[in-house]
């Protein structure tokens, strides 16, 4: 079906839903890839726009890719689905969304930094904007530094897992092997909003070895209708949910990292907020799911105040608020940081 390069076969999952709009540009960074040994696996997860035309004229014009259509299941079975469907000698999984991209070398440097560590993970930096660039990285934890975590180093992984900072699937590649052993089974993802995070750390808690390089290979596409940018009231319940399991994994891999898990916690309600703040809720509904959040935050964070304290000012100005009860200040504060911020990005793009 495709050449191997070198022994390892890394294979392109891309689960798609009503994608149109951006299909056809993931798939083109695809389709210019330097490396010219890899595998894709197209997932239609119940389409009803074009997009099952697209996928279906992009893997009759390309060997090395497959089509699946199912019915409407969402991305956690859509990923499942892939995964079965790919080669007998895929060695890593890259998951790429329908509406990101790759930049053009970036399979290129994963499989020849894969070849010589054999790492049971990799993960790299990606972009955050409208439009496609690689020009600014977003990977920044504090403490944790481009290089190859294993034995004792591998501690770190663990510790950066608990953080907040490092949950999604999209930004790393994982050995075939590990991702079939955690993440194929028959039931659904008991949660939607946190479901990267809640699905890797199982893969974290049984890999032995990871890798970070320093460079920005991923487009991840500012949408404003993904699940991670828009409120639900189910939100709430699928944090609680992915808390308790993010205490129990905290546990079993050492106290540092149980003292990571409250400013995950905090992290999590904070992007939880500025969804609320940004719905078209009734403002009593605002308050309404604003206590509820304040509820989360004092449940996971015995010491909600010092943690908050330790945090970047981004966050912790609106969070003390939030935990004081002053919600509508904490909504007039987040208002002002994304007016600086768009201010700050006007002025850069000037220069």
């Amino acid at each position: 079906m495709f050449d191997r390069h070198g022994g390892l076969l890394i294979s392109v999952i891309v689960p798609v839903y009503n994608a149109e709009p951006y299909l056809e540009e993931c798939l083109k960074s695809l389709d210019g890839q330097t490396l010219n040994s890899f595998e894709v696996v197209l997932v239609d997860d119940g389409s009803s726009d074009k997009s099952p035309e697209i996928c279906d004229r992009f893997a009759q014009l390309h060997k090395n890719a497959k089509v699946i259509h199912q019915k409407n299941q969402g991305v956690y079975l859509a990923r499942q689905t892939g995964l079965r469907a790919v080669s007998d000698s895929s060695t890593y999984v890259l998951f790429l969304d329908a509406d990101d991209c790759l930049r053009r070398d970036a399979l290129d440097i994963i499989v020849k930094c894969l070849e010589e560590t054999e790492a049971d993970i990799l993960t790299f930096n990606y972009s955050r904007s409208t439009s496609e660039n690689y020009q600014q990285g977003c990977l920044k934890i504090d403490g944790f530094k481009p290089g190859f975590y294993r034995g004792e180093a591998y501690q770190e992984v663990y510790r950066i897992a608990c953080t907040g900072q490092f949950n999604n699937l999209w930004s790393k590649v994982f050995g075939t092997r590990l991702l079939q052993e955690q993440l194929i089974d028959d039931g659904f993802s008991p949660i939607k909003h946190g479901e990267d995070l809640l699905q890797l750390l199982p893969l974290i808690d049984k890999a032995k070895s990871l890798i970070y390089i320093d460079e920005v290979l991923y487009f991840y596409r500012l949408n404003s209708l993904s699940e991670s940018a828009i409120f639900r009231e189910t939100q709430l319940s699928d944090l609680d949910y992915l808390f308790r399991h993010l205490s129990i994994y905290a546990k079993k891999w050492g106290q540092e990292c149980v003292e990571e898990v409250p400013k995950c916690v905090c992290r999590n309600c904070y992007w939880l907020f500025e969804n609320l703040i940004r719905s078209d809720l009734q403002k009593k509904a605002k308050l309404k799911y604003a206590s509820q959040i304040r509820a989360l935050l004092l449940e996971y964070c015995p010491n909600s105040k010092e943690v908050i304290h330790s945090l970047k000012l981004v966050y912790s100005a609106p969070l003390s608020l939030i935990l004081s009860k002053r919600y509508f200040l904490a909504s007039f504060i987040l208002r002002v940081e994304w007016l600086l911020v768009k201010i700050f990005k006007l002025t850069k793009l000037k220069k």
